[in-house]
């Protein structure tokens, strides 16, 4: 317990309506309390691309909710065509602490999607589409792969038990 220590987190909802896409970021004041200027370090490490094109923010404020402890920022972005897919770039890690990861949830109509963002991912693709069975697959198992080859930890645990194997049939 006396090592123990809070996970820092934060949230997105971004709602994609006709050609504006509003992203909404909700932050614990404490998670930037060590930034100069939290509104632009923000703003600048959360971007939407569509295809390969980066789309423009519109507009961006962000304001500190000191009753409740959030800092929440939104901002407005303007596609340049309707889309089913959208890809983020998100690297708030970079700018808060390391082991930040940041929930999103994305909207457009019916149409849903979720992405976790970290110090290993930053990258995700929005799919407003149901993904098929084998997109899902080789998502997750991506995915899990790159977690265990990126942690010191994970390495030590795929060692210990490499080591624990005295002979053929146990390895």
């Amino acid at each position: 317990p006396a090592s123990a220590h809070v996970m820092s987190m934060s949230s997105g909802m971004l709602q994609v309506d006709g050609l504006d896409v509003h992203y909404a970021l909700q932050m614990p004041l404490y998670e930037i309390a060590h930034l100069e200027q939290p509104e632009a370090s923000l703003l600048e490490n959360f971007r939407v691309f569509s295809g390969n094109r980066e789309i423009k923010k519109t507009s961006g404020s962000c304001t500190s909710v000191e009753r409740t402890g959030v800092y929440r920022c939104e901002s407005l972005y303007r596609l340049l065509a309707p889309v089913d897919q959208l890809e983020i770039d998100c690297s708030y890690a970079a700018v808060t602490v390391p082991n930040h990861v940041h929930i999103l949830r994305a909207v457009q109509g019916e149409n849903a999607a979720r992405a976790v963002f970290d110090f290993t991912f930053t990258r995700s693709i929005l799919r407003f589409t149901p993904p098929t069975f084998t997109e899902m697959l080789m998502a997750q198992a991506g995915s899990g792969f790159v977690r265990v080859l990126v942690g010191p930890f994970q390495l030590l645990f795929l060692l210990a038990l490499t080591l624990a194997g005295r002979n053929r049939v146990e390895f």
